[in-house]
């Protein structure tokens, strides 16, 4: 997944994180419906969002995914 958002979104590493959100589609807007029974959807777009922008810092700093125990 890493590697298809790297080739397919040069942009990443070099954008800010609301102009990466925007250009992916994934930044919040007010007129986007987020009616009664929508929750699930409302949360997997903002971890996509999350996961997004730690990428784009990922990249822009230049480093390294570090993973900790839970």
């Amino acid at each position: 997944m890493a590697r298809a958002l790297i080739v397919d979104l040069p942009e990443l590493g070099a954008l800010g994180r609301g102009q990466i959100s925007s250009l992916v589609g994934l930044a919040p807007f007010a007129k986007d419906s987020i009616a009664a029974g929508k929750p699930p959807k409302v949360a997997l777009i903002a971890l996509a969002r999350k996961l997004l922008t730690i990428l784009n810092a990922m990249l822009r700093g230049g480093t390294d995914w570090l993973e900790t125990a839970a």
